[in-house]
């Protein structure tokens, strides 16, 4: 578990906790740039790709900062096609090392360059929780956060084999964002076996009445304004 005070982030991983923040570069932060804060959201697959789904990847910009997180395999390919150049990315954080998560990387890295940067300004607030299961930890780095960007492998009938694997399903991310204030709630990182994604909004919807996003790859949501 990782808390990037400085940028108001937070991450989770419950495979091994092994946590890289900032790998790459620190860039300049360019002039002249309108203040944005989205998420990006260039792949959700779990483990195997799926013609609809890349490998995990996505891109937080905040204001003229671009954090990349967990590039998996393809993910230079979902940045061109949603528009985003090499130079946007300012940093790279890898929450762990499966193939989903990392595979990406020495690509995107061998496109960038080594520059400084200086803070950016506090205000929102964004946690990152993947490859997991229900854990006090989950919990405490979602309390209270503009934005929930967490997995949901599985849905309620396997949650067993959630368990198991260290996943979580889409009634536990719901019931996490509900009890922690969540602002907004992205799922993402689907099992292969489910082709309907109303499934997981409707399980989730069921527990968590607030701003509820099942991810797709190539959206771009918003993080609330304060």
């Amino acid at each position: 578990m990782t808390r990037v005070v400085g940028w108001a982030l937070s991450l989770l991983c419950g495979v091994g906790r092994v946590i890289v923040v900032g790998v790459g570069r620190r860039l300049r932060p360019r002039l002249g740039v309108v203040s944005v804060r989205e998420l990006v959201v260039l792949g959700t697959a779990s483990q195997v790709p799926t013609r609809a789904r890349s490998h995990n990847a996505y891109l937080l910009r905040w204001d003229g900062e671009g954090i990349l997180f967990d590039p998996g395999e393809g993910a230079q390919r979902q940045l061109t096609l949603a528009g985003i150049a090499a130079a946007d990315i300012t940093r790279i954080c890898v929450t762990h090392f499966h193939g989903d998560h990392a595979l990406g990387l020495p690509g995107v890295v061998q496109r960038l360059s080594l520059e400084e940067v200086s803070e950016p300004r506090r205000g929102q607030r964004v946690a990152f929780v993947m490859d997991t299961r229900l854990c006090p930890a989950v919990s405490e780095l979602a309390d209270g956060v503009d934005l929930l960007v967490i997995e949901s492998t599985f849905l309620s009938p396997e949650s067993g084999l959630a368990a198991e694997s260290g996943h979580l399903t889409a009634a536990q991310a719901a019931r996490v964002a509900a009890d922690c204030g969540v602002r907004t709630l992205v799922l993402t990182h689907f099992s292969r076996r489910y082709d309907d994604p109303d499934a997981f909004h409707a399980e989730a919807s069921a527990t968590y009445d607030g701003n509820l996003i099942i991810a797709s790859d190539l959206i771009r949501v918003p993080v609330p304004p304060r």
